[in-house]
């Protein structure tokens, strides 16, 4: 398995006058090997607690975790060498290029600087960036920023990625224009991707199965179309990802995410 997930919790502590909030309760899933596995939730069901866990970003308070046979604590560093993120924010220096971006993150691992600019070179095509690659990063588009973000994480040629809501506040043209690309590069060098995002249509469209997670936990989980055949079985009419979510949360993530 790329991703195995046992009973995790994560519990932040007392501050001030507020309790303390049990993020994870209990998480389990499995991401196989070349999968693109979608965790949905509403904001504050640990989807991003669960991400920076599995990165070696954040410790958990009890539980299992082993990625890419790794164990995100002991094994931190050597994880993180096979390993990519994309978090909510785009975390590109403000004040260098795109060019400049690739170039600085390139020193982070021991690959020659010939195998660098070959990768940066096909990355720009492959995302179709290469008119700005010599543009600050402050004067782009939101969608340019997120384009370069997503090529850069990939530069050196990790074997599985992370994306923490990478397409939120792009529009539609612009977020399937930047999934394409991405599922092309995928596709070409067999990686595994775990996504967060609030747009189920996205996600039907691009997982091959999802979980989704509320109050900490995993309580529904498949392929897009299992869970809208199980639930059309149930209902007797047709369901959406959004019904599917609806009937195992109680709320609707589509409107959540509008409000």
């Amino acid at each position: 398995m790329a991703i195995v997930v046992k009973n995790l919790t994560k519990v932040y502590p007392k501050r001030s006058h507020t309790p303390p909030v049990k993020a994870l309760d209990g998480l389990s899933f499995t991401v196989h090997p070349g999968e693109m596995y979608g965790l949905l939730g509403l904001n504050g069901a640990g989807k991003s607690t669960a991400v920076r866990i599995l990165s070696t970003l954040l410790t958990s308070t009890s539980g299992e975790a082993k990625v890419l046979e790794l164990d995100p604590v002991t094994d931190g560093r050597k994880l993180r060498s096979k390993i990519g993120l994309v978090a909510q924010t785009v975390s590109l220096n403000d004040e260098a290029t795109v060019r400049e971006n690739f170039i600085l993150f390139g020193k982070r691992y021991p690959h020659t600087s010939s195998f660098m600019n070959d990768e940066i070179s096909k990355l720009g095509k492959a995302f179709e960036i290469e008119s700005f690659m010599d543009r600050y990063v402050k004067e782009l588009s939101g969608g340019m920023r997120r384009k370069a973000d997503v090529a850069v994480s990939l530069l050196h040629r990790p074997e599985l990625l992370f994306l923490d809501e990478p397409t939120l506040g792009l529009d539609v043209p612009f977020r399937r224009n930047l999934w394409k690309h991405l599922q092309e590069v995928v596709k070409e060098r067999g990686m595994t991707i775990l996504i967060t995002t609030h747009y189920l249509e996205e996600a039907d469209r691009i997982c091959d199965r999802v979980g989704i997670i509320h109050q900490g936990k995993i309580v529904s989980e498949g392929t897009p179309a299992e869970l809208r055949s199980k639930l059309e079985e149930e209902k007797h009419q047709p369901a959406t990802l959004d019904d599917v979510f609806l009937f195992h949360t109680g709320v609707s993530l589509a409107e959540e995410h509008e409000e």
